[in-house]
């Protein structure tokens, strides 16, 4: 995704802090004010921290020491995790539940027999995986306990005992929580930016974006509206993203998930006034694209893989090509909007849109775009416009790329969607 603001307020972010490789991704942050040398060490420790306990590749982690038998001896089956995790782990409560575990840490396993076993810079293009697809670990639903057949792992979330921000494992589990657990740093971090006073911020870490409500000095007026799209939740509150007169404006290109230098649509974020009690807004992206790699099947024959998996058949998810989740500053009560708006844009791989507004919780504000794999021809966007209307630039020039994809949204996705 690509970020501008309008008019002076581009200037307002003026001051950027870089942090090239944490996270898998790498993550920036511009904000307003110049943030302190000593606070961006702070930052740096932060992160350093949360990657030593949850990341699943550096050697001497907690979530790696949870897969290894000499780890769980280490540490007599007993994780510590820092307290800070524990909201994380409530997170994928909910997230196991709405999707039916479907989005399961447990997965890590899946990711390892497919040969995600390293960091994904390490995987490359290179020789094809040893582990074949057709033994990928899954987690059938109505195999009785002594006759798991052999590839399939029965460890799932629900099977970890858990107080608080403590896990229990007495066998090797191979966690892995690159669902929300990005968006989740990314909330830390921006409640540390949010005490420091350094007036509005973004921070970029990858496809996650969290853009703080603080008002900058500078500020243009403009409005934008959406028109409704085809999937709306019918229980939930719907509000308008029109935004009001003096607030500052950022706008996000989606990016093309096969073409990165062509955009799908803009989406446009109304940043107000901050308020009691609430939080930034987020957006969030996933798509396979960019983590691809070759797996043998036991024919012999190959086939790409990539890190979306679904946690109950431990193979890729098939069908969607990219997805958004968007949860706006007026989610009330939303402490950690970044992680659910990351952990939604996942499960929208596996799960349909639909069922997740009906199995959130109700305080769960989100809206969504989801490309579909495929256009049949003449078929009318789920924008609602034509092909012929739909295939025009933000500007209203013809767009110079023949979309491939379906576009699914909920009424509310703040974006103008150029999908032929």
């Amino acid at each position: 995704m690509r970020i501008s603001d309008t008019g002076a307020a581009f200037a307002a972010e003026r001051h950027i802090c870089a942090f090239p490789g944490v996270l898998g991704t790498g993550m920036i942050i511009t904000s307003e004010k110049r943030i302190p040398q000593d606070a961006q060490d702070s930052l740096r420790r932060s992160i350093s921290g949360y990657e030593a306990a949850l990341s699943r590749f550096l050697p001497r982690s907690l979530v790696r020491a949870m897969g290894d038998p000499q780890g769980i001896a280490e540490h007599n089956s007993i994780f510590e995790f820092p307290e800070y995790c524990r909201p994380l782990f409530d997170i994928y409560d909910s997230l196991y539940e709405a999707t039916d575990g479907r989005i399961d840490p447990c997965i890590g396993e899946s990711l390892i027999r497919l040969g995600y076993s390293v960091p994904f810079d390490l995987i490359g293009n290179g020789p094809a995986s040893s582990g074949p697809v057709g033994t990928a670990p899954g987690r059938p639903r109505s195999i009785s306990a002594g006759a798991t057949p052999a590839g399939f792992h029965t460890a799932d979330w629900r099977s970890i005992h858990r107080e608080g921000a403590t896990l229990y494992t007495r066998t090797p589990v191979s966690l892995d929580f690159g669902a929300a657990g990005k968006g989740f740093c990314v909330d830390l971090l921006s409640a540390q930016l949010e005490a420091l006073g350094c007036g509005a911020f973004t921070i970029d870490a990858g496809g996650d974006l969290y853009f703080s409500t603080a008002r900058s000095q500078y500020s243009q007026d403009s409005q934008h509206s959406h028109e409704a799209g085809d999937v709306r939740d019918p229980h939930r509150p719907h509000k308008s993203h029109t935004v009001q007169a003096g607030t500052r404006i950022t706008r996000v290109a989606l990016e093309d998930p096969s073409d990165s230098d062509t955009a799908i649509g803009i989406c446009t974020i109304g940043r107000s006034t901050r308020e009691p009690g609430m939080r930034g807004t987020a957006l969030c992206a996933s798509a396979p694209g960019r983590r691809t790699w070759t797996v043998r099947r036991p024919d012999s024959s190959l086939i790409q893989a990539h890190h979306i998996l679904d946690a109950l058949t431990g193979k890729p998810a098939r069908g969607v090509e990219a997805t958004w989740v968007y949860v706006p500053h007026t989610s009330s009560g939303m402490e950690y909007p970044t992680a659910w708006a990351d952990g939604l844009a996942t499960a929208l791989f596996v799960c349909g849109p639909q069922h997740l507004y009906n199995s959130t919780p109700p305080e769960i504000n989100f809206e969504f775009l989801r490309l579909l794999s495929g256009h049949p021809e003449g078929r009318t966007t789920a924008a609602g416009h034509s092909a012929e209307n739909a295939s025009k630039d933000a500007s209203g020039r013809p767009a110079a790329h023949k979309a491939r994809y379906t576009a699914q949204h909920s009424s509310g996705f703040p974006a103008e969607i150029f999908i032929e």
